[in-house]
């Protein structure tokens, strides 16, 4: 099956792919995600993964305890699980 994400701020599903980060995925079908440098330097895309499993390519711009926290970077995660729920944090 193909993975699926729930995007919390536009109560939105939107199919992903297995070999893709997220945040590419989520690009190319329209999702309104907030990123900047793409390689987790600038961690504008870390949400945090309400549901389901990632496993991160590269995790240099996240902290283990992040992680355990339940938070992910779009640009180094890719989908594990079939369904998946994101809210990005609330930028004050």
């Amino acid at each position: 099956m193909i993975p699926v994400v729930y995007w919390e701020p536009t109560k939105k599903t939107y199919p992903v792919e297995r070999d893709r980060v997220l945040l590419q995925s989520l690009l190319q079908k329209g999702a309104p995600v907030e990123f900047e440098c793409q390689f987790g330097h600038c961690r504008k895309c870390i949400v945090h993964l309400k549901e389901g499993f990632v496993r991160h390519e590269d995790s240099q711009g996240i902290t283990e305890e992040e992680k355990k926290q339940g938070f992910i970077l779009l640009c180094s995660a890719k989908p594990c699980s079939e369904n998946l729920s994101l809210a990005p944090l609330k930028n004050d």
